[in-house]
């Protein structure tokens, strides 16, 4: 940016305004201790005005000196901005043109590589992809090292060619446990306590029945509804007990 040669007259009628105020002060100074004819007042006048003509050129060199500092200092600031600029442009800058390119990579919370350190997963030997920076929330980790560990929700940010970065993201793709699959029916069944019903005399808490991933929603006793019984509750004949959970448990519980 360079300082504009307009830029001066608004500082230069400043120091015309304080310098004619000056010799006003000094005038009443004067005139409260001596009779000043009207040829001598116009006089000292006319003596500031050639003194401020006389010094304005020295004016205008200081105002242009101040403008020039203040505008290389403000282009020194945007020198620094474009050196400090995210790395993610610097690096797109210097390699347009070649098949290098970056890509942003979440971690999942289900990925087996959570909690382990970056040299303990094989990123460039499996995929030659590289990590420069690391987003964890507000906290920014730029060129990690080996002895960074990965977490939940962590944005790496790679580099690599097209491939290299389909590479990792299939790596990081596959590194999510499969959840495992429902081998079991669940259902909703009710069950009517007889006699000689397993669930006979027994209490919810003794039963345990969570650990065959099942739970009783609710006893029908009589006219009275319970519904989510508590641990201490004992069943009892002619109850009519609603059980939810693994359908193989439920009929064994039938029984």
């Amino acid at each position: 940016m360079k300082a504009k040669p307009s830029n001066s007259w608004p500082i230069m009628g400043l120091l015309l305004g304080r310098f004619f105020l000056a010799i006003a002060f000094v005038l009443v100074v004067i005139s409260t201790h001596f009779d000043l004819a009207g040829w001598t007042a116009l006089l000292l006048i006319i003596g500031g005005v050639v003194f401020f003509l006389v010094s304005r050129r020295r004016v205008r060199e200081r105002s242009a000196s101040l403008e020039s500092t203040f505008f290389d200092n403000l282009n020194a600031k945007e020198v620094q901005a474009r050196k400090n600029a995210p790395v993610t442009a610097s690096i797109k800058a210097k390699m347009a043109g070649y098949d290098v390119h970056l890509d942003k990579l979440e971690v999942s919370a289900d990925s087996s590589y959570i909690g382990l350190m970056l040299k303990e997963i094989p990123i460039r030997d499996e995929s030659g992809a590289n990590i420069v920076k690391i987003t964890r929330g507000s906290h920014v980790i730029l060129i990690p090292d080996g002895e960074q560990k990965v977490y939940p929700g962590d944005e790496l940010l790679t580099v690599g060619t097209e491939e290299q970065l389909a590479a990792l993201r299939e790596m990081f793709k596959a590194s999510i446990d499969a959840q495992p699959e429902d081998q079991s029916d669940f259902d909703v069944e009710t069950v009517e306590v007889k006699d000689d019903s397993y669930l006979n005399g027994v209490s919810l808490k003794s039963l345990d029945i969570r650990k065959s991933n099942c739970m009783v929603i609710s006893v029908l006793r009589g006219d009275n509804m319970i519904i989510n019984p508590r641990a201490e509750f004992v069943f009892a004949p002619g109850d009519v007990v609603w059980i939810a959970g693994d359908t193989a448990s439920v009929e064994y519980l039938k029984g």
